[in-house]
């Protein structure tokens, strides 16, 4: 059964898709929302879709169509992504065949794969992001996530006076309270670079 949450969620994110596929650079920044925030473990049912994936299709497909950010592909930091993803690849076989690391088999391929979608939705930002507005713009929704984030566990950081252990979103990158501490660390600079190029003294 759906609840309050779901539908909130699951309303934005369908109601998404078809500028997703219209607008590429509305579908990048929908798409890092949801990896960065991971706002559908915040519900139950969306929990359970591929939100991610119905937003990177209409996303890449929109890219091919109409976006003139194709041939950004042809670049060197693209070239070295795929390198990179080579490389995983390389080193996924190996272990899966090792007689050592057999057991792991399923969990790397889970890995590779789900490292393998990000370095590809890396490439395709990398093609979308073609100015400085835009660019401001991804660096915006990543801070904000984390924002929002921080947000939500205020409280719980104020009324424990910093003795409770702050955790992530559920089942995510982020979920474990070192990992998301790190995430935190790591996205202060958007923070600092946001201040820094804000021309408003309030929104500053």
């Amino acid at each position: 059964m759906l609840g309050i949450r779901d539908i909130i969620v699951l309303t934005v994110i369908l109601g998404s898709l078809p500028f997703c596929f219209a607008f590429p650079f509305y579908g990048i920044l929908v798409w890092t929302v949801i990896y960065f925030l991971n706002s559908e473990k915040f519900a139950w049912v969306a929990n359970q879709l591929p939100v991610s994936m119905a937003v990177a299709i209409p996303t890449l497909a929109g890219f091919v169509l109409f976006s003139r950010g194709t041939s950004r592909l042809f670049r060197r930091d693209v070239f070295m992504l795929a390198v990179l993803w080579l490389w995983f690849t390389a080193t996924t076989l190996n272990s899966v065949h090792d007689a050592m690391f057999a057991e792991k088999a399923a969990s790397a391929w889970y890995y590779w794969n789900m490292v393998s979608k990000i370095l590809m939705m890396t490439a395709v930002t990398i093609g979308i992001v073609d100015t400085w507005d835009r660019l401001r713009w991804l660096v915006l929704v990543i801070a904000g996530s984390f924002g929002f984030l921080v947000l939500k566990t205020l409280p719980i950081m104020i009324l424990s006076g910093g003795a409770s252990r702050v955790y992530g979103p559920p089942n995510s990158m982020i979920a474990d309270n070192n990992d998301f501490g790190l995430a935190l660390n790591m996205a202060l600079p958007f923070f600092f670079f946001l201040a820094k190029t804000e021309s408003n003294r309030r929104m500053r």
